[in-house]
């Protein structure tokens, strides 16, 4: 029984057509009285005659093709993608099918994946020799992407097999180095945003730059900008970059030199969605207790806050500052003016553990609080590689459990200093050059450990010139730093110059000045 709606010769271009591809010219069409060599005059007859489906035609071939050995995943759904592209004309079957194995061969010779022609029909309108090879071996040898990022390109934006060598690909490439991207920077903005090439110099690229520039940025900005970004420059300025300014302006009163020290820190800004990012984002941190002013130093300090989660990301970490470190609101909004970039740590891998840490140290819970309020940055050392090897170095010097846990209390900063850079470095010369004993030294960074603290360079070691120039030796000047650390911490300009002068002024000499300070150095308190 004839079935509704299928017309009974619906199938019959498809079966010609397959006929057609599988034996052009041998016997397998005389049985419907088709001549050898006019296969494809017959297929365009009987279709005029009854137009079939597309579906039912593509699909005929497809699986017709698919049982030469081409798979189901293969050749037949590639022909589907070509035929959606580029519907089949009056030209043979034959033809298409034989031009289309040509470049899928050519393309896997070259190691493209089989993939980009069935996402990318348009390469059927290039040669391989003329085109693709040409492309292919500018950007490995001229532009020095690697086989890894070529392969990334060509899955990314397969259309740029396409592209004319000589009119479109070079001078993209040329402009893109004339703006100061060279080398691994050029090969890394073109894997990863390879759709810049098929932007227009004249209507899009060009005046994309032109805008940044107007608005201030300079060349070194700009360059930082599109090395991290390089989407930026496909981006709509009418569209995308203009409201986005525009946005940070009225907002949050940014001015055009604040706003490009955002797009040279934070490029992606332009990526963001005002409902999902930008306007969710400044409400959460107003309702913190943030004015308008500190709002504007976070976000220019650390521009990639507004692309934080809110679930996920920021009222995960202000819960859990809030329920176990009770820490306020006012508390969060004062740490994270001071250090925006806390809020953007791992709370399960970062945050969680170096609070953890600290409480196992012995550190009371408003120690912790205290300490992370104070200094926020603790938040961001690597347990592993610095907490733990300070902890550890100050344990080795003598210090007790309780010791450590008050120096940290007192002065957190402490853990944030390089071992081998800062710390041992301080010690080495307090030992070894004024001849400080051990017990002296540990005396002395318990009570005050603020002088671990201290730049050797641009602190202790002027100051010791300076007392040796009174008249004092090493062995004074041990002594006095032992009785009073505090002096690490003195200002040279400000308290003790002037109260050195004070006493000259009442008539002592260098000499009695060494002898008053080795006595009573908390006279420069």
């Amino acid at each position: 029984m004839r079935r509704k709606g299928r017309p009974r010769f619906a199938l019959l271009p498809a079966v010609l057509a397959a006929a057609l591809v599988l034996d052009p010219h041998g016997a397998a069409l005389s049985f419907l009285g088709i001549r050898p060599g006019h296969g494809a005059e017959a297929v365009e007859a009987v279709t005029r005659a009854h137009p079939p489906r597309r579906s039912s035609c593509v699909d005929g071939v497809g699986t017709t093709l698919a049982a030469r050995s081409f798979g189901s995943g293969g050749i037949g759904q590639q022909w589907r993608g070509v035929t959606r592209a580029k519907p089949l004309s009056r030209s043979s079957y034959e033809d298409e099918v034989g031009t289309k194995l040509e470049v899928q061969q050519g393309l896997q010779d070259l190691g493209v994946s089989e993939k980009v022609l069935a996402e990318c029909p348009e390469l059927l309108s290039v040669t391989i020799e003329g085109t693709i090879r040409p492309n292919l071996d500018f950007m490995k040898v001229d532009l020095g992407l690697s086989d890894a990022q070529i392969q990334k390109v060509t899955s990314k934006w397969p259309t740029v097999l396409t592209y004319d060598l000589e009119t479109i690909f070079k001078p993209k490439v040329q402009w893109l180095r004339e703006l100061g991207l060279k080398g691994s920077q050029l090969s890394r903005a073109i894997a990863n945003r390879p759709q810049i090439l098929g932007c227009s110099l004249e209507n899009n690229l060009m005046p994309t730059v032109q805008w940044l520039k107007a608005l201030g940025m300079q060349d070194a900005q700009l360059l930082t900008a599109i090395s991290k970004f390089p989407e930026l420059l496909t981006l709509s300025v009418e569209n995308k970059m203009e409201p986005v300014a525009m946005w940070f302006k009225e907002k949050l009163g940014m001015s055009d030199t604040q706003l490009s020290k955002i797009i040279e820190k934070s490029p992606q800004i332009f990526g963001y969605s005002f409902e999902r990012n930008l306007e969710p984002s400044v409400q959460w941190f107003r309702d913190l207790g943030m004015r308008d002013a500190q709002l504007s130093k976070v976000i220019l300090t650390c521009p990639e806050l507004l692309s934080c989660s809110l679930e996920s990301k920021l009222i995960p970490i202000k819960e859990w500052m809030k329920e176990d470190l009770g820490i306020s609101d006012a508390q969060i909004a004062k740490m994270v003016s001071a250090f925006p970039k806390v809020l953007t740590y791992n709370l399960e891998t970062n945050l969680k553990p170096t609070a953890q840490w600290l409480k196992d140290l012995g550190m009371k819970d408003l120690q912790v609080s205290k300490a992370i309020i104070n200094r926020p940055q603790l938040l961001g050392c690597s347990l592993e590689t610095n907490l733990k090897p300070t902890v550890q170095w100050l344990k080795d010097i003598g210090m007790s459990d309780p010791q450590v846990a008050g120096m940290i209390a007192k002065t957190p900063e402490v853990l944030e200093r390089s071992l081998e850079e800062h710390l041992k470095p301080i010690a080495k010369w307090f030992q070894e050059d004024l001849g400080m004993d051990e017990a002296q030294f540990k005396k002395g960074i318990a009570f005050w450990p603020q002088l671990l603290h201290s730049s050797l360079e641009a602190n202790l070691k002027p100051l010791v010139q300076w007392l040796k120039d009174l008249g004092m030796n090493d062995s004074h000047i041990a002594k006095v730093f032992a009785k009073f650390p505090q002096l690490s911490s003195c200002s040279m300009k400000d308290n003790l110059k002037p109260t050195v002068q004070w006493l000259k002024d009442l008539g002592l000499d260098d000499a009695r000045v060494a002898k008053v300070i080795a006595r009573g150095p908390w006279l420069f308190g």
